[in-house]
């Protein structure tokens, strides 16, 4: 397997170090939260590396007055994989956690995952549950269902990718360490046929062996906003991954993050690339899983050409082409997205005004 986006670490590992990299862009806002949530977690020896990507604001003035009790490291702006693989060059610990600058951890999850590899040499990668909150306040207790479409109930939720479960009891790592077991159910085994199909490993959640690294490499930044889903199929390649079924994140939603709704444009096009990588790295997968990875393929194609319908008709035609004459699929989403490249501005204004106004009658 090509390693790609090799990385050459500047220190030597430390045995049971976790090594927790988090990247940050105008995060002056958050960033303090998240610190004190991974300060204040019952695991240790950890370090944490925050990576202040070019930020414009006072994150690099939040991060100093942390002193010695965080790793800060500044550069030039170059988006999540380039602070993903900065943070990567400086850690020094066996096992590596990733970590979004204004999410909140509980005090446990580091505890729990390095239990959990502990206890199962062949799982390289773990990742949990999380919950969801906004400004406004909570969203859901359990939301991975509700934010992968590989974890819809339908499919069997979380638990439904992986082939086996067992349980780990967390007692010894929570805050108040409890005297009877706390079992929590966690599931395991091989996920790469899956995880080609659709990412449904919370990155924030994700802890791994350093080791990967050497295996798989970094993050690619050809990849984009994707970036991560691509690491994950790679590293689901090679190794085994649990899912601990409690949430150990709480997510915080809003509309400055890459997965809201004004970088969907974008990011579905990167959907595409990444999509379309996966499938010509690996002969062997395209005959397990032909059939999955076409709908797969037509689907986020035909999905990035209705985002792009009318800021960039062009391309959303030239997807459409390929959607019909690769995959051979035209459905009513592209039927929408071909109208709507097609229809001259003036007169998609008229379209839009016109329902706004039937709106406001009902």
């Amino acid at each position: 397997m090509m390693i790609i986006h090799p990385i050459q670490q500047k220190h030597a590992r430390v045995p049971r170090l976790v090594s927790v990299i988090i990247g940050a862009y105008n995060s002056a806002r958050h960033i303090g939260e998240t610190i004190d949530t991974m300060l204040a977690q019952t695991y240790q020896p950890m370090e944490l590396i925050i990576v202040d990507d070019g930020s414009t604001d006072d994150t690099w003035q939040v991060l100093q007055s942390y002193g010695e009790r965080i790793v800060a490291v500044r550069q030039a702006n170059g988006g999540v994989p380039a602070a993903r693989n900065t943070g990567l060059l400086h850690a020094r610990g066996e096992f590596i956690a990733l970590m979004d600058h204004d999410d909140l951890c509980m005090p446990e999850r580091i505890a729990a995952q390095i239990a959990l590899l502990d206890q199962h040499p062949e799982v390289g990668l773990c990742c949990t549950e999380f919950s969801a909150f906004s400004d406004k306040g909570p969203i859901a207790e359990r939301y991975s269902p509700c934010y992968y479409a590989q974890c819809t109930a339908d499919r069997g939720g979380p638990a439904g990718q992986f082939p086996r479960k067992t349980t780990l009891d967390v007692a010894a790592c929570l805050p108040t360490p409890a005297s009877e077991p706390v079992d929590v159910p966690v599931y395991m085994g091989s996920v790469y046929d899956t995880m080609a199909c659709g990412n449904f490993a919370h990155p924030p959640t994700v802890l791994f062996r350093a080791a990967l690294i050497d295996q798989i490499g970094g993050f690619d930044p050809e990849a984009r906003l994707c970036t991560d889903w691509d690491w994950l199929v790679r590293a689901a390649r090679v190794t085994d991954f649990a899912y601990i079924d409690r949430p150990l994140l709480n997510y915080r939603r809003s509309n400055t993050q890459i997965s809201s709704e004004r970088y969907s444009k974008n990011s579905s096009v990167d959907v595409v690339m990444v999509a379309e990588r996966i499938v010509a790295r690996d002969p062997e997968l395209r005959q397990r899983r032909g059939p999955a990875l076409r709908k797969l393929l037509s689907e986020v194609t035909i999905d990035a050409a209705y985002a792009n319908s009318e800021d960039r008709p062009g391309l959303a035609i030239s997807l459409l082409i390929k959607a019909a004459l690769r995959y051979g699929a035209f459905n009513g989403t592209a039927a929408r997205a071909l109208f709507k490249a097609l229809m001259p501005d003036a007169l998609l204004s008229m379209a839009r005004r016109g329902r706004g106004t039937a709106g406001a009658k009902a």
